[in-house]
């Protein structure tokens, strides 16, 4: 890289959370053809081998293996990139830039979930409610593909909010709090 801003060149924490890594991490792809955002991440993977042996990389169209894209429930046509570390995965779509990598890498190998609780019983939007047109259960799926967790909680019966919580949402409460 020969650019004054080292702009073709990995960060110094993407490289460092390279170099730290104590697990392997399997990289899935799946684009349909040969799309810029393919060439783009093959060429910031290429730049991560570098750094590590722990990443093991690859590509599929969907429309070529639709088993395997049904296995990890492959719906994004612009792409779909899922990390596995272990049991843990990790899911991006539509942006493939390093940071993103990164981040993803980074919460595949954390070996924690995030639990995000969601209110109940001051007439919030109801996660499980599929026919509400405020319904919010695609941005829930959304957030479960990439490693988050929800749970309904009454603060009234928890007492507070619960130390499981990392994340507490109100989403859009009907009535006021007491």
């Amino acid at each position: 890289d020969l650019t004054s801003s080292d702009r073709y060149s990995l960060s110094e924490q993407t490289r460092s959370v390279l170099n730290g890594l104590d697990n392997n991490v399997e990289i899935t792809a799946f684009f349909v053809g040969e799309t810029p955002e393919r060439m783009q991440l093959e060429d910031l993977i290429r730049g991560y081998e570098e750094h590590t042996d722990r990443l093991t990389v690859n590509f599929h169209d969907p429309i070529l293996a639709p088993q395997l894209a049904e296995q990890f429930q492959i719906e994004n046509a612009a792409g779909t990139v899922v990390l596995t570390a272990g049991v843990t995965t990790q899911r991006m779509e539509s942006d493939f830039s390093e940071e993103t990598l990164t981040n993803a890498i980074i919460r595949v190998t954390a070996g924690r979930q995030h639990n995000i609780c969601t209110m109940a019983g001051h007439g919030e939007l109801d996660p499980e409610d599929l026919q509400s047109p405020a319904s919010i259960s695609g941005v829930i799926t959304k957030l479960e593909r990439v490693n988050y967790t929800f749970e309904r909680v009454a603060l009234m019966q928890e007492q507070g909010v619960p130390d499981r919580c990392d994340v507490l949402l109100a989403a859009d409460p009907r009535v006021d709090w007491l």
